[in-house]
């Protein structure tokens, strides 16, 4: 898979960072390319506040095709340090408004809970914080699926681990999987992911494809 990497700028506001991602496809994107692509990639050299990517994007070049479907990957871990983990949440288009639902459900060894909730923001992952091992950190990948249809509302699903470094209790990993929807029929242009209580930590990658 090509990866095509675009410019991150960091703004910096007093002691905390927000990196923010200007989309940028490739020219390839201009016939319509099968398949997912590159669409910008940041490793975070100081603990950042919010990841927020812009300007997505919802048809090709010259509007040669119709982009459907927008990822994000990553590898991440919060500086909180009351608890073990850390919510990441997502908000689209800016809207702060109490127009998201989501469910999420979570198994670490023999246990398990499911969760549904109505709210401000989207829930999408769980974060390891810093009181974990040193190296700890939680993997994540979420799906905003058809991000530029104006028919339906919006609908996202999630999965993410978090990996303890220790093989006790409960063989040390903890796998979470989610689904949201945004109650809004407009094409997603932007993405904004912020933590509950820490921020992301230096160290973090992020990557974004779609197709």
């Amino acid at each position: 898979m090509k990866t095509i990497r675009s410019i991150l700028a960091a703004l910096v506001l007093g002691a905390v960072a927000v990196y923010s991602l200007a989309a940028a496809i490739p020219a390839s994107a201009a016939a319509c390319t099968t398949g997912k692509i590159g669409f910008g990639s940041t490793h975070l050299s100081s603990d950042a506040t919010t990841i927020t990517i812009s300007s997505i994007p919802s048809t090709g070049s010259g509007g040669a095709c119709t982009w459907s479907n927008f990822y994000v990957s990553g590898i991440t871990r919060s500086t909180y340090t009351t608890t073990c983990d850390d919510p990441m949440y997502a908000q689209f288009n800016g809207d702060t408004s109490g127009s998201y639902n989501y469910v999420l459900t979570w198994f670490y060894g023999s246990s398990g809970s499911f969760q549904g909730y109505h709210a401000t923001r989207s829930h999408v992952a769980q974060i390891n914080c810093d009181t974990r091992p040193a190296g700890a950190a939680t993997g994540f990948d979420i799906e905003l699926v058809q991000h530029s249809n104006t028919t339906f509302n919006k609908q996202v699903v999630g999965s993410n681990n978090m990996g303890y470094n220790t093989n006790s209790p409960n063989y040390g990993t903890m796998a979470e999987w989610h689904g949201s929807t945004w109650v809004n029929t407009s094409a997603v242009t932007q993405i904004d992911l912020f933590l509950d209580h820490g921020q992301f930590k230096s160290g973090s990658d992020f990557v974004t494809f779609i197709e």
